[in-house]
């Protein structure tokens, strides 16, 4: 299945991509953020619905992007103690 997509700072403090598929799948995250904000505000819904609407979706975007990268890092850490 190939290498890591993303793996550990230096420092601990997150994750960085390590090829071209961990930069792919940030600019996949951004643009369905964008997408998010593009059909949630579109003046269909009043502006109360709207934000909750895409507060809550985004939390939900971001948590599985979270999850993600998480499980690519300890990928990387399985691969790199083995």
């Amino acid at each position: 299945m190939g290498s890591a997509w993303f793996r550990p700072r230096a420092d601990g403090t997150g994750a960085r991509p390590a090829d071209w598929r961990g930069w792919a799948a940030i600019a996949a995250y951004v643009s369905g953020l964008v997408l998010l904000v593009l059909l949630t505000f579109d003046g269909q819904r009043a502006v109360p619905i709207a934000v909750v609407t895409f507060i809550g979706m985004s939390t939900t975007l971001t948590a599985g992007f979270v999850v993600f990268v998480w499980a690519q890092v300890q990928r990387f850490k399985k691969e790199l103690g083995s």
